[in-house]
């Protein structure tokens, strides 16, 4: 009994410790995304900026 029970209890947690690495992942890549898009959006005011102090 307790093998079957110690076997199913590593099996949950691997699959806990993949979903958290899944979940960890697609965090992660969003906030990527995100900072990218906020560093696109920058860069296209500041150059909007120069291009207005220019004229």
């Amino acid at each position: 009994k307790y093998h079957i029970k110690d076997f199913l209890v590593v099996q949950y947690a691997n699959k806990l410790h993949r979903i958290h690495q899944l979940i960890s992942a697609l965090i992660g890549s969003l906030l990527l995304e995100h900072i990218f898009e906020n560093l696109i959006k920058v860069r296209h005011q500041s150059n909007f900026f120069i291009l207005q102090q220019r004229i």
